[in-house]
């Protein structure tokens, strides 16, 4: 079979952009995990003509996530989201599995639902975002380094 061969891709080439109402794009600072769930509701069409088996179908698609990021102070990436939050402002996300030319990127916008501070003892402070999409994630590929 002709192509490119896979490869695997570790987890700190990752990245994701973002853009707060019409602002301008910004990469996140200091990164540490993120995730991005995708996901279908099933609906039943299941009847008595289905001789005991049950009949699903697609329903309503969504998208939300994580992203865990240590704290900085003056970190501006960390002061927008919490003002998106606060100020329910809409935020364009972009989410690089690899940040390169012709890589696959996944676009969708996010409203900020959780800004969560931690203080460990024995390690470094972070903060978790969650976010719930708005509308559809769609793939594209990168067309410019940001």
């Amino acid at each position: 079979m002709a192509g490119t061969a896979a490869t695997k891709l570790r987890g700190y080439q990752g990245q994701v952009y973002y853009a707060v109402g019409t602002g301008t794009k910004k990469k996140l600072s200091h990164l540490t995990d993120v995730t991005v769930d995708v996901k279908a509701d099933s609906i039943d069409f299941s009847d008595h003509d289905n001789d005991g088996w049950k009949d699903t179908g697609a329903g309503l698609k969504s998208f939300s996530g994580t992203a865990t990021l240590n704290k900085f102070t003056n970190d501006m990436s960390q002061d927008d989201l919490f003002n998106a939050l606060t100020g329910a402002t809409d935020v364009t996300i972009e989410f690089r599995q690899l940040d390169a030319v012709g890589e696959t990127m996944y676009t969708g916008t996010v409203n900020i639902t959780g800004y969560s501070m931690k203080s460990p003892n024995s390690g470094a402070q972070t903060i978790d975002i969650t976010f719930d999409g708005r509308g559809a994630l769609t793939e594209g590929s990168i067309v410019a380094s940001s």
